[in-house]
Parts: structure tokens; C-alpha cells; sequence
């Protein structure tokens, strides 16, 4: 790396609260689900393209040495005692994930706002040494916000439509002499069947 590179520096990531060491790599991932049957000739093709959240991959790095001028050093002189930022930092990424709560990527490029973790991959080997390091899978949860609506100016006509009678039309009794009963030809033919058997 060249001197350069060392002193322009660009400021490394951060997820939440936590301030990464160094960005390693980062992915952003702008997907679309685009639907898969015939559109008809002329519409409004926009109606069938639905623009997924965005997904972030961001493998960082973070160690008990930061390249901070003098590291940490005032914050052990005043603290009396050793710490490991890397655990500090490692417990902080765990809290933030159980937490389910949203929380800010700050990236080379943007800022992202109301993600959650979808996976945190913490690999250890002989490589890694003393360190911290990570790869975060992240992506948002787009929220909206349910309004109650009042009906102005309903007119009366359909106002109290689920209220309203509905006329029968008029309804012919034929008059019958007292004592006389009504039978259909049917309930005969089964009253003379039933005296048969």
C-alpha cells in the first residue's frame, strides 16, 4: 500500500454503532422481480416490474489496534486496563442481530436506513489472528403507514343502501271458505300411498 493510500484513506464502513477498522469488500444488490406472463401490447410496463429492497454484503474488519493515530491509547491510559475491542465489537454485532431492531449501513456509496440482518458470518482461523472479522448480509423492511379515511359528500341516494326494504311486489291471498283445508296433489297422492302400506 502507498503512503498515498494511507493518508487519503476513505473512511470505512459502519453498521449500527459499530465502526469498522477497515471495508474490506461491499455488495450492493438492486434486484427486480419482472412478471413472467405475456404483457399486453401498449400498456404500462412499469405495472409489471416490481423493484426489490436493496441488499447489502459488506465484509469488514475490526482489530484491538485500530490504525487511529496512537490506536486506543488515551482510552486504556484513562481506563487503567487492556481492552479488547474485539470482543467489545464482536458482542455489539450479536446484540445488534438478536435485538431484531432496525438499524443504519453506512457504506462507500450510501447510507441505508431500516436494515436488519438477514445473515452474520464470522469466520475464525490462523489468519484472522487477534481480529475481527465478519461478513453481514443485510436488507430493509420497507414499512407503510395504515390511515383511516372518512367518506365526504356520499349522496343520499346511497346512503342507507344495506338499510333499505325491498318492495315484493303484491302478494295474491285467495280467500278460502273457514274450515276448509288446502292440499296439494302431491301431499294427496303421498297420504294415499301411506294408507296403501
Amino acid at each position: 500500500m502507498s503512503i498515498a493510500n494511507l493518508l487519503f484513506v476513505k473512511k470505512a464502513g459502519k453498521i449500527g454503532n459499530i465502526q469498522l477498522d477497515v471495508t474490506i469488500s461491499e455488495s450492493h444488490l438492486f434486484s427486480s422481480t419482472i412478471t413472467k406472463f405475456p404483457v399486453e401490447d401498449g400498456s404500462d410496463k412499469t405495472d409489471h416490474i416490481i423493484n426489490e429492497p436493496v441488499a447489502l454484503s459488506i465484509s469488514g474488519f475490526i482489530t484491538n489496534t485500530p490504525t487511529k493515530p496512537f490506536g486506543d491509547l488515551v482510552g486504556r491510559v484513562v481506563r487503567k486496563e487492556k481492552f479488547n475491542r474485539v470482543k467489545s465489537n464482536f458482542d455489539a454485532l450479536l446484540e445488534l442481530r438478536n435485538s431484531k431492531l432496525p438499524f443504519t449501513v453506512v457504506t462507500g456509496l450510501n447510507v441505508y436506513k431500516n436494515h436488519f440482518f438477514q445473515s452474520l458470518t464470522i469466520p475464525r482461523d490462523a489468519k484472522t489472528g487477534d481480529a475481527l472479522r465478519f461478513t453481514a448480509v443485510t436488507i430493509p423492511i420497507i414499512t407503510v403507514e395504515a390511515k383511516s379515511v372518512k367518506l365526504k359528500d356520499v349522496s343520499e341516494k346511497y346512503k342507507d343502501i344495506g338499510q333499505s326494504s325491498i318492495n315484493k311486489g303484491s302478494q295474491n291471498k285467495a280467500a278460502v271458505a273457514p274450515g276448509i283445508k288446502l292440499e296439494s296433489a302431491a301431499y294427496k297422492l303421498g297420504r294415499f300411498f301411506k294408507g296403501i302400506f
